[in-house]
């Protein structure tokens, strides 16, 4: 549930990577970025944004 939320911010909004981590409830962007993100979507969340 929270990958799908986290897409759809990245997706959907233009807010920064780090408030986006912050929303998803993680202390720190690279936390959310690769123990997450990258985890489960096999790729950054910077990359899955462009």
């Amino acid at each position: 549930m929270r990958v799908h939320a986290a897409r759809h911010l990245i997706q959907f909004t233009t807010d920064p990577l780090t408030i986006i981590a912050e929303k998803m409830g993680f202390p720190s962007i690279h936390a959310f970025s690769s123990r997450f993100f990258k985890m489960v979507e096999g790729t950054t969340p910077s990359f899955y944004r462009s």
